[in-house]
């Protein structure tokens, strides 16, 4: 190699470290020297969003679950001898969470206690989990009392934390839940700091250890023996457990802990199992008093509508059918059924068709709760309004429907159905209005409904009516003038009751069309139908 060739490449620009280069050939004698070019790194089109969790911790769950309980007087739940669960009232009062029955009776003689159900809460939880569900599709249950959100691909649709953050609380307020919340880059780092009830936000990975380090150990959920020994050393938060040496941290309180600790703090993966939604809407409300009157039920029912339709906001879909189970003390539930003529999530038209149909619910006995159950959800189709809209023509058609489902809602869905065609040439057998006797009842307005591209009168009569005739012509309040015909009909042979006809269009001489037919047998006249 030349020196001055030597000297040049030495002296020339050398990528630094961060760069990518493309490979240099060995420089031999006579061979022209490469040309050094940088690559520039490919940006990524779609960004990694960081995973950020919401934990919302529910301290009174237990309490929260029974609704007829509104008194502001001091309340507490009891588990196995021991407060599970105090409200404000009893705690301003001295009753605290893991005192004894006992002595908060002694503090509190007027104190209202109920033992604890670990069904009901289950079935809130479930409730706020699907409720949950219209700011994140990622909801994790941490029982018995939290919920955990993953929002980081939400906040661009919310406006960012503060305003997700503002929704989320105003919504709890409004279902009369309590919750303490907080945010952070891992779910178990989340449900601890919502426990702690600081309210921080942490949206780093940095930040994890500064904010969970000065939270108590009861944060944890750890068992009593645990945060008994790590008392009994000194360890008062977790900054001092963190500080332990890990194997005898292992050896003494176990993997499980240590775990935790890694997972909370970032250093391993936490996967949460997801919550899935129940596919069919079942919430029972219970009454704070046993009731007659039909406007407090309607109150009653406009709540159960409400959680539907968060049930239904949250599966994007509709429903076309409710049952609503009218329960009583001592005998069977009364039963209330409301069709819709097509699936909906439409809150005003619930109300309306709720309330025409509970006016003439007949009670034999006063109600103590209400139970709402509907069929699967299904799918509701979006519309886009037109460029040029015809008021008259969208009317019109959205008359149809809800003129059927308030007829349903006040005369019931039996007093109102369609006809269904049948596949037969013999007018009084080629269709069905449905019976106690017929496999299935036709939905009034269905498309089975529609009739044939012939000439049919609207109107036949239940039995034809026999026609008098001069010289062998038809008259019924006078002559008749034949428009069309003959349209032969001849069919029913295997069963019996065979016919042989010739249809005719008459018109009388009041401008009145009928139609009419001559039995080919008998010869015959017979009037069958009216237009």
């Amino acid at each position: 190699m030349r020196p001055n060739s030597v000297r040049r490449l030495l002296s020339s620009g050398l990528p630094t470290p961060g760069q990518h280069t493309e490979p240099v050939l060995p420089l031999f004698s006579g061979l022209p020297e490469p040309e050094i070019r940088t690559v520039r790194p490919v940006p990524r089109r779609h960004p990694v969003v960081r995973q950020l969790w919401l934990g919302v911790s529910l301290p009174r769950l237990a309490l929260e679950t029974d609704t007829s309980n509104t008194t502001d007087e001091p309340a507490v739940v009891i588990d196995e001898g021991m407060v599970f669960c105090a409200n404000a009232a009893a705690e301003v009062r001295g009753v605290c969470t893991g005192m004894s029955f006992n002595t908060a009776f002694a503090l509190l003689p007027d104190l209202i206690s109920r033992a604890r159900d670990p069904q009901r809460e289950q079935q809130l939880l479930n409730t706020l989990a699907q409720w949950a569900g219209r700011y994140t599709s990622v909801v994790s249950l941490e029982p018995p009392q939290a919920l955990l959100l993953e929002i980081g691909g939400s906040l661009k649709l919310f406006g960012g934390i503060g305003m997700l953050l503002r929704r989320v609380s105003k919504g709890l307020d409004d279902l009369n839940i309590t919750a303490e919340r907080a945010i952070a880059p891992t779910p178990l780092g989340a449900l601890w700091l919502a426990r702690s009830g600081t309210g921080a936000i942490v949206t780093e990975p940095s930040q994890l250890p500064g904010a969970l380090g000065i939270l108590p150990l009861a944060v944890t959920g750890w068992n009593e023996k645990t945060l008994e020994f790590l008392n009994g050393i000194g360890a008062g938060d977790l900054r001092d457990v963190i500080r332990l040496p890990r194997d005898g941290l292992a050896r003494r309180l176990g993997r499980k802990c240590l775990a935790e600790l890694d997972r909370a703090y970032g250093r391993q993966p936490d996967p949460r199992q997801i919550f899935e939604p129940k596919p069919r809407f079942c919430e029972t409300l219970e009454l704070p008093a046993e009731t007659t009157d039909l406007k407090l039920l309607c109150e009653a029912v406009f709540l159960l509508i409400e959680r539907l339709l968060e049930f239904l906001l949250q599966h994007q879909a509709g429903i076309q059918r409710l049952t609503f189970r009218l329960l009583h003390t001592d005998r069977p539930a009364t039963v209330v059924h409301l069709g819709l003529f097509t699936a909906s999530r439409d809150r005003d038209r619930f109300r309306q068709l709720t309330k025409a149909r509970f006016e003439r619910v007949a009670l034999d006995a006063p109600v103590i709760a209400v139970v709402l159950q509907t069929g699967d959800a299904l799918p509701v189709a979006s519309t886009t309004a037109e460029l040029f809209r015809t008021e008259g023509r969208e009317a019109a058609q959205d008359a149809a429907p809800e003129l059927v489902e308030k007829l349903r809602a006040r005369l019931g869905s039996d007093a109102v159905c369609g006809f269904c065609l049948v596949p037969e040439h013999r007018p009084e057998a080629a269709f069905s209005m449905g019976s106690k006797h017929a496999p299935t009842r036709v939905r009034a307005g269905s498309e089975q409904t529609a009739m044939p591209p012939r000439q049919r009168p609207l109107w036949l009569l239940p039995e034809p009516i026999h026609l008098d005739s001069v010289s062998g012509r038809p008259v019924c309040e006078g002559e008749l003038d034949f428009e069309s015909g003959p349209e032969r009909i001849e069919s029913g042979w295997w069963d019996g009751a065979g016919v042989a006809r010739d249809y005719y269009v008459v018109r009388r001489d009041d401008s009145v069309r009928l139609w009419i037919y001559r039995e080919r047998r008998s010869k015959s006249w017979f009037l069958h139908g009216i237009f």
